[in-house]
């Protein structure tokens, strides 16, 4: 059986419930994975801090502070390469990929 992962995004992945034990030294740096939403939100603000535009106003409101997920966006200045989207998990048992659900 083949499986063929379509990707849309260049730093998407899947999720997988397969776990493993890895040294601490193994870590190279801090990465954020994050849903559609939120990717999609980070890629606007850096495209607008690149080109320099300042927004007159915001159209979709910053999340609250009681956001569940508020540790794991990514801050102001975060490198591009280590934000990466995750829509799906791949699910190894079944061989099927699910939806994400966050």
């Amino acid at each position: 059986m083949c499986i063929v992962f379509t990707f849309v995004f260049q730093n998407e992945l899947f999720a997988c419930r397969h776990w493993d034990i890895n040294s601490v030294a193994c870590i190279e740096d801090k990465c954020y994975v994050v849903t559609l939403a939120e990717y999609n939100r980070f890629c606007a603000k850096l495209r607008m801090a690149i080109e320099g535009i300042r927004p007159s106003r915001p159209y979709v409101p910053d999340p609250p502070e009681t956001y569940p997920r508020k540790e794991a966006i990514p801050p102001h200045g975060a490198d591009p390469e280590s934000v990466f989207l995750c829509r799906q998990v791949y699910d190894f048992r079944q061989r099927r990929v699910l939806k994400n659900p966050l």
